[in-house]
């Protein structure tokens, strides 16, 4: 019972924070018609694309999301120790929920300072002369430095669940590649690649969110043993 809750917490708090991630991304960027700036120092196209006030309600929704992620690590690393662990794992386990709970503040600084890009456009030629400023600082921190913290909770999650079963391995091999596709995402910028190029790890980390979601809350492994001990007795 006590695994069950767990899971099903753990799994309502990734099905939310998902959500709140996909509004977060995709209304601004249709409501600017395009794919997002980044790896620019072009003014004109950042103030383009952060001229629409409209986005503002997107990135403050976001709260729910580094919320919903907080709770997971939480009540995921709960669920993880109703496991038997061995002292590598346990550590392992650890590691996740200490970079989970880091890169947080790095979320909501995310969210600020697209939410400043805004207010410095509207302000037009007295918001201009700081933009790329803002600008180049939140592409860093949210496109850039904020992929190790989440290729290091991915890798640690994707490791410790693989150990004990506590994930259908489908869910663990899409987290450990997710978390290799990160480190390529945090670099990048440096390297000047093309932003589309992040777009398929991010793809597998909705992917992972939502089959560990999905997977959680119908009660994890407790959920499967439940239904197969409810088969042997109905064959009885």
């Amino acid at each position: 019972m006590e695994r069950t809750l767990y899971a099903k917490g753990a799994g309502l708090a990734l099905l939310v924070s998902v959500v709140s991630v996909l509004v977060l991304h995709l209304g601004p960027t249709i409501i600017a018609g395009g794919s997002r700036a980044s790896g620019t120092s072009d003014v004109d196209r950042i103030a383009a694309f952060y001229s629409h006030s409209a986005m503002l309600p997107f990135w403050w929704q976001g709260g729910i999301s580094m919320i919903g992620i907080l709770a997971f690590a939480v009540l995921f690393r709960r669920y993880l120790r109703t496991f038997p662990l061995s002292v590598m794992t346990s550590v392992l386990v650890d590691v996740a929920v200490i970079a989970t709970v880091a890169v947080v503040p790095l979320y909501a600084l995310g969210a600020g300072l697209q939410a400043a890009m805004v207010q410095l456009v509207a302000a037009g030629e007295a918001g201009r002369g700081g933009l790329l400023a803002v600008f180049a600082s939140w592409d860093w921190v949210y496109n850039s430095v904020a992929y190790f913290f989440e290729a290091a909770y991915m890798a640690a999650w994707a490791i410790a669940a693989w150990r004990v079963d506590a994930l259908p391995r489908w869910v663990v091999i899409v987290g450990g590649i997710t978390a290799v596709g990160h480190l390529f995402n945090s670099q990048v910028l440096l390297s000047r690649l093309p932003d589309e190029l992040t777009l398929i790890p991010t793809v597998l980390f909705i992917a992972w969110f939502v089959g560990a979601g999905v997977f959680l809350v119908r009660g994890g492994r407790a959920g499967i043993e439940a239904g197969h001990s409810g088969g042997m007795a109905e064959s009885h």
